[in-house]
């Protein structure tokens, strides 16, 4: 659901308790290529676990892929079995799936 304030859209998500973020079913992919997409990585992901949902991220200026994104599956479980393959090649480029880090972690 979408809200307007201000005559900007925002897209408000739930707040996570400390707690259960630390225990998250989230990964971060590095080393993606250009052509790789939030379906084409959902599917690659699919083989470690169900995936909920997989998002590349694209610079707002250039709209091209930064080379990185983030994927959460449906259970913990399938987070140390994706990292374990760290290496593993999409689209002729080896990946690296492990755990977010939060920017402001040190603050």
């Amino acid at each position: 659901m979408l809200w307007t304030i201000t005559d900007n859209q925002i897209d408000p998500k739930r707040a996570i308790p400390r707690a259960e973020h630390e225990k998250t079913a989230k990964v971060f992919v590095g080393g993606l290529a250009a052509g790789v997409t939030s379906e084409s990585l959902k599917i690659f992901l699919s083989q470690f676990g169900e995936v909920h949902d997989a998002t590349v991220m694209y610079d707002r200026e250039t709209n091209r892929s930064k080379g990185f994104a983030f994927a959460t599956f449906a259970d913990e479980e399938s987070v140390p079995i994706a990292m374990d393959a760290s290496g593993i090649e999409l689209e002729g480029k080896a990946v690296s799936p492990s755990c977010p880090v939060s920017r402001y972690a040190d603050i």
